[in-house]
C-alpha cells in the first residue's frame, strides 16, 4: 500500500490546474487576445457543433481534440473557475 500511496502522491497536480483548452487559449492569447476570447466563445456556443469547430480550428493549424472541445463546453475540465469565465467569455453560462 505504501507504494500505491507514493505513486498517487506523485500524480498530484502541482500548481493551479489547467486543461488542454486553457493551455491552447493561453497560447493564442499571447498573439491575439480577441481571438482567444472568440475561440472560447465558439467552444461554449452550443449552436456550433463540436465537429464544425474542430474542423475550422484544425484547418487553420490549431491542434485540439474534439474531446477537449466537448469537455470545455460541458465545463468538466479541471479549471476552477472555468476557463471561459477567466477569459471574460460572453457565452459562459
Amino acid at each position: 500500500m505504501e507504494e500505491l500511496r507514493a505513486r498517487l502522491q506523485r500524480l498530484t497536480v502541482q500548481g493551479p490546474p489547467t486543461c488542454a483548452g486553457q493551455r491552447l487559449l493561453d497560447k493564442i492569447r499571447e498573439e491575439d487576445v480577441d481571438l482567444s476570447i472568440l475561440v472560447s466563445d465558439s467552444m461554449m456556443n452550443k449552436e456550433v457543433t463540436v465537429t464544425e469547430l474542430h474542423r475550422e480550428l484544425s484547418s487553420n493549424g490549431v491542434k485540439i481534440s474534439r474531446e477537449t472541445i466537448s469537455k470545455y463546453r460541458s465545463k468538466i475540465c479541471r479549471c476552477d473557475p472555468h476557463c471561459s469565465e477567466r477569459l471574460g467569455s460572453a457565452e459562459n453560462g
